[in-house]
């Protein structure tokens, strides 16, 4: 005797699951939108291949309007508008071209990912290559630091900020 629930599942949820990805939803809100749980949309990605295939299609679909809209904000763009005003009763429509100019965060944003090695913000930094800097000159070893070591090192530089900013405020 066979005691497992029976599926919520219905063929009409593949189109209508795309058309909600097509949107940005993830797979939580499909979940809400069925009125199941994410688990559930995952056991039916697996159960239902054509729901699986279809939902990472309209994904994808998504994922390049939102790449193309971020390269468009990195580049700048135009485009036609139309401003309506009304002046004494009479209303007039005037046709213009609306320029918005390159953004510089989303061509950081854009730089960084998509190009990492020569403009990412932050380096990945090894752990195993440490550098005593009081004691060799910035030579540099393969033998990590001890937790003692960090901390006197993290006290120097607290020290050496606090300087810099006394005398920054002194006018010195």
């Amino acid at each position: 005797m066979n005691m497992t629930r029976p599926t919520k599942f219905k063929t009409e949820y593949i189109e209508q699951a795309s058309n909600l990805c097509l949107h940005g939803f993830t797979d939580y809100q499909i979940g809400e939108f069925f009125n199941v749980n994410e688990s559930t949309i995952n056991r039916w990605k697996i159960k239902y291949p054509e729901f699986c295939k279809s939902l990472k299609r309209s994904k994808q679909d998504f994922d390049r309007k939102v790449e193309r809209a971020l390269a468009e904000r990195a580049i700048g763009y135009s485009h036609e508008e139309t401003h309506i005003s009304n002046y004494q009763g009479k209303i007039t429509k005037t046709p213009f071209i609306k320029h918005y100019p390159p953004d510089v965060v989303a061509c950081i944003y854009w730089l960084n990912n998509r190009q990492p090695e020569q403009w990412a913000s932050r380096k990945a930094i090894d752990s195993n290559i440490t550098t005593n800097v009081r004691e060799t000159g910035y030579i540099v070893t393969t033998e990590p630091l001890s937790i003692e070591q960090w901390q006197e090192m993290g006290a120097e530089s607290q020290k050496m900020i606090e300087k810099s900013l006394s005398a920054l405020t002194n006018g010195k």
